[in-house]
């Protein structure tokens, strides 16, 4: 049976490949907690994970989980239909290594959610990102919940007000995207920035990583200490290269 995500590690790097192209690789309950869990437990020595799907689209959506409105209580609803896709978010958020959103075709309302959620990305020029759910009527807060320090207050209120299609070009405007790269280059490219980053020692990475998410949370006087400390501990820790 062929799996629906699939995880290759080789050189520190950790690839998280989405794998059912023939259904625009819609996540399924079991594949966000699956990727979660993997993500969850690496390794200090990971020094870059990558998120990608096979075929034409990054991720078209959210395979809909099977739920008895009639039936189910909200608490019921809960796990299925909230608890997992946020799971899923904290852990890439919560990595202990950088993450690597690589996007081609369509990002649709997770799929858009999880390009975003990535510390960085690079999409095709051709890509499409979408946040759809109010054409259901649905509000969707757990992928603004993705979206949080990741794009600008009114950035995630456009894209689920409006419902918008919108260009890569577009998307890296409004800051979902970090780097947009001709469709025909994007894997070149993509492999290329990979292996400048898997140059540097893995408490360098994670220790900018760790910057990342905890900086932004403190005050001002809190985040200087901790930068300083930080930077005293990866610097003890790495391993010492020439200046350049």
């Amino acid at each position: 049976m062929t799996s629906l995500v699939l995880f290759e590690s080789k050189n520190d790097c950790v690839d998280v490949i989405l794998n059912r192209p023939d259904e625009g690789n819609l996540i399924t309950n079991e594949m966000g907690t699956e990727i979660a869990r993997v993500l969850r437990e690496l390794g200090p020595e990971v020094k870059l994970i990558r998120l990608r799907g096979n075929g034409a689209n990054f991720c078209k959506g959210r395979q809909a989980p099977k739920i008895d409105r009639d039936t189910m209580t909200p608490l019921q609803l809960r796990h299925p239909v909230a608890e997992v896709p946020l799971a899923l978010y904290a852990a890439v958020k919560e990595a202990r290594a950088p993450t690597l959103a690589i996007v081609q075709g369509e990002a649709i309302g997770v799929g858009c959610a999880l390009a975003a959620v990535c510390d960085m990305t690079l999409a095709a020029d051709d890509a499409v990102f979408q946040v759809p759910e109010l054409y259901h009527n649905i509000a969707p807060t757990l992928v603004m919940w993705a979206l949080i320090n990741r794009v600008p207050y009114k950035t995630a209120a456009y894209l689920v007000y409006s419902r918008e299609r919108i260009s890569a070009a577009r998307a890296e405007f409004l800051g979902v995207v970090t780097r947009v790269i001709p469709a025909g280059e994007l894997a070149a490219e993509a492999e290329a920035f990979s292996q400048n980053l898997l140059s540097r020692a893995a408490a360098s990475l994670q220790g900018i990583k760790d910057f990342l998410k905890f900086g932004s949370r403190m005050d001002p006087a809190s985040a200087s200490a901790y930068s300083a400390t930080l930077n005293a501990a990866v610097t003890a820790s790495a391993p010492r290269e020439p200046h350049r």
